[in-house]
């Protein structure tokens, strides 16, 4: 099975089709609502706590920003991490970890042992002492938890690489006289590719919460560019029993991102365990 199909199996599933919706209303929020609405950073004295109201619909903070614009913001952030951290992590550290289980021997060596002094530190701790070291952006962020998400991928896709390396077909384009780059490139990547898009999938949810909890912890991207952990803590946590929708809202956009990535994921994973996949796992 064609991985083209295998994704459209996933996505046509209740399971998919929910994650997909999800995530697309909430794409549209972020990228489409905050060009009808206020500047995020735009301060309205005169409209301080507001709860509820047809400019507000999320209601205002304490110096009278809209909600909506900010909360639309900080996920626009926060998807833009998350499928960045996807792209590096997963696919660079895949491609590394393909090229580490194929290649075996030495070349394997040094870089599992490279793997395992990177995962021998707790996520946080790594990512705090790369965000501390590199300048305050979203991709000092990005960055660091590409660094510490990319050993997942690379033990993944060098599992895949160390068993379809001997495996017939390979051994039969090994002795027809194809090259290492061809056999890889045309049935060590192609069959490889359903466990590494369930990790790649299931990378983007955790990037978004860790980078949530580094912005929360003051960490994160500056005060400039609202985050969706930033909005959670700082001054929101001072201002709680008075407006409790300055929690409730970024809070609310964190589940349903996760939620819609995780839904989407378990979809992918069912697809490539139902018997619609079966080719391909059999293959794997």
């Amino acid at each position: 099975m064609r991985p083209g199909a295998w994704l459209l199996a996933a996505v046509r599933s209740r399971t998919g089709l929910a994650g997909v919706l999800l995530l697309l209303v909430l794409a549209a929020a972020a990228f489409i609502g905050p060009l009808f609405l206020d500047a995020p950073l735009a301060q309205n004295l005169d409209e301080r706590y507001v709860r509820f109201s047809v400019d507000h619909p999320m209601g205002t903070d304490q110096f009278g920003r809209d909600m909506f614009s900010r909360v639309a913001s900080a996920t626009r952030g926060s998807i833009t991490v998350g499928v960045a951290v996807a792209a590096l992590a997963g696919v660079l550290g895949g491609l590394i970890g393909l090229f580490s289980g194929y290649a075996g021997g030495r070349t394997d060596m040094l870089v599992q042992r490279a793997v395992d002094a990177i995962m021998s530190l707790p996520l946080v701790v790594l990512a705090l002492a790369i965000v501390v070291a590199a300048p305050a952006s979203r991709w000092g962020i990005i960055l660091a938890l590409s660094i510490g998400f990319a050993p997942l991928a690379i033990r993944v896709t060098r599992s895949s690489a160390l068993s379809l390396r001997v495996s017939g077909y390979a051994e039969a384009a090994r002795a027809m006289g194809a090259s290492d780059a061809a056999i890889v490139m045309r049935h060590v990547i192609p069959n490889a590719a359903g466990p590494w898009l369930i990790i790649i999938g299931a990378q983007l949810g955790a990037a978004v919460l860790a980078e949530s909890s580094l912005s929360f912890l003051g960490f994160g991207a500056p005060s400039t560019q609202p985050s969706l952990g930033l909005l959670i803590g700082g001054d929101a946590q001072t201002f709680i029993h008075r407006a409790p929708w300055m929690v409730l809202w970024p809070g609310a956009a964190i589940t349903t991102l996760v939620l819609g990535v995780n839904l989407l994921s378990d979809a992918l994973a069912e697809a490539l365990r139902g018997p619609d996949a079966a080719g391909l796992s059999s293959a794997t």
